[in-house]
């Protein structure tokens, strides 16, 4: 697992060296340090724009187009805020020759920023010594080797052409030669004594300055959103404007708060609860109370009424604005339901019949139901017919009949008990198992308390009463289904 960590960071590192060197050949090819091929030659940039025609080209291209390009935008852009701010011409005017001037100002600064930005990547490639022996990817890896091997040395090798193998060559390996146990060291530097950590720190601290460097090179300038914050009835608003790439925001004019807009709804007072009136504000929802009035009271009429069947006899008092009432009582009891009967549908043999029971006072009424009377049925005749016998059953009221056959109806009952104990046959030597088991298990316990208690006779009776016990049991496990077929023989 070590050999496998140290080729990751090596190939890490080469990595960010191969980057580094990508980066400093750029500014080298900047600087002048370098030559570039520009289409098929080999040619030096600060030369070859250092020519007067070509400079004077440039110079008078980026002024037409800083002048044309500030020109179109103040103007937009002071229009827009004389719309918004009324602004006179004049303003616009002077702002349009400030921009101008600014321009101007800016283009002497980028000429002075490319001079001094050439003197500086010159300098960077002279410590280096970039185009000439020694490169950056170089001296970092020189600086993390700990042994050269094999005659190798800095000067002649070139670190971002050369593989992790290369470097460290190879490794002795176990487990079907899968698995790496240690380097053979037959590589350009020992994998032992190689400084992985310093290597990582200063690949990936160089690599993070450089694409720092690079991106505040490519810095670009604030792009701001418009955001207006409504005003509420309580807080203002205001203009606020946020830049996309940077997060930087600022806030512009403010405006003043509307302030609340209440409506009013009256509730009127009850008998029971006061009257009110609730503002509540259009714009926000904002909301408070006021107008408080006293509840109206009830008002009250009275009515007598007699005691009747189920109620006392009272006087009623009832309010004749909101409908509340209640009552009292003059202690008449009351009078209780007269019942009378009536059979509104007779029962029958075989369906139940209907009572209504109603209050000859107050109408009150219930319904009982008349169970149904049955058959009385009598013995019309009696025939036997070959061992058979069929009585003739005969009801005296709705003159319904029937028959029954006694010496099939036996046989039928001895014939299904029959059949139970054939289907259970194969459980009877389980049942007498069982029975057997639960017999000795109680006559064992009274020997054995009758050995405890030396009563040997005793204990003679309990054996001969288990014997006797289990004979019983397998004579009324055996005999019973015979015994069972021998009266549904006799009974048919």
């Amino acid at each position: 697992m070590l050999i496998f960590l140290q080729e990751l960071c090596l190939q890490i590192f080469l990595w960010l060296l191969a980057l580094v060197d990508g980066l400093m050949e750029i500014f080298s090819a900047v600087a002048g340090v370098t030559n570039v091929n520009y289409h098929g030659q080999s040619v030096n940039i600060i030369e070859f724009l250092a020519g007067e025609s070509t400079v004077m080209t440039i110079f008078w291209c980026i002024f037409i187009l800083s002048v044309g390009l500030t020109c179109i935008f103040t103007i937009v852009g002071l229009v827009k805020n004389m719309i918004a701010n009324n602004r006179n011409i004049s303003s616009i005017v002077g702002k349009f020759f400030l921009s101008l001037l600014g321009t101007m100002a800016m283009l002497a600064v980028v000429f002075l920023g490319i001079l001094i930005a050439n003197a500086l990547l010159q300098l960077l490639a002279k410590i280096f010594q970039i185009g000439n022996t020694t490169k950056l990817s170089n001296a970092l890896f020189n600086a993390c080797v700990g042994d050269w091997l094999n005659g190798y040395n800095i000067n002649n090798i070139n670190v971002t052409s050369l593989s992790v193998g290369d470097i460290f060559g190879g490794y002795n390996a176990a487990l079907f030669g899968v698995w790496p146990t240690d380097w053979k060291c037959n590589g350009i530097v020992n994998p032992n004594t190689f400084m992985y950590l310093p290597a990582m720190i200063s690949g990936i601290a160089l690599g993070i300055a450089l694409i720092v460097a690079v991106l505040n090179l490519a810095k670009i300038d604030h792009y701001y959103n418009e955001f207006l914050e409504k005003p509420t009835c309580t807080h203002g608003g205001y203009l606020r404007y946020d830049c996309v790439q940077c997060g930087d925001s600022y806030t512009d004019y403010s405006i003043e708060e509307t302030g609340h807009y209440y409506v009013a709804s009256t509730t009127a007072a009850t008998c029971t609860s006061g009257g009110y009136t609730i503002y509540n504000c259009t714009r926000c929802g904002d909301s408070y109370t006021d107008n408080y009035t006293n509840p109206l009271g009830h008002n009250y009429e009275s009515v007598y009424r007699p005691a009747t069947c189920t109620d006392y006899g009272k006087t009623v008092f009832t309010c004749q604005v909101c409908g509340n009432g209640y009552y009292e009582t003059d202690g008449t009891l009351p009078t209780g339901h007269n019942y009378i009967n009536e059979i509104i549908t007779a029962p029958t043999c075989t369906t139940d019949g209907l009572r209504r029971i109603a209050c000859e006072k107050c109408e009150y009424s219930f319904d009982a139901v008349i169970t149904a009377n049955g058959h009385n049925y009598n013995i019309i005749e009696t025939v036997t017919t070959q061992g058979t016998t069929i009585r003739h059953y005969n009801c005296t009221v709705c003159n319904h009949g029937y028959k029954q056959e006694l010496g099939d109806q036996y046989k039928e009952i001895t014939n299904y008990v029959e059949y139970m104990f054939e289907q259970y046959e194969a459980y009877m030597w389980w049942v007498l198992l069982a029975s057997a088991g639960i017999w000795s298990i109680v006559i064992g316990v009274m020997i054995a308390i009758a050995h405890k208690n030396e009563d040997k006779e005793k204990a003679k009776k309990m054996l001969v009463n288990y014997v006797i016990g289990l004979v019983v049991i397998a004579i009324i496990v055996v005999a019973c289904p015979f015994l069972i077929r021998g009266i549904s023989v006799l009974i048919t």
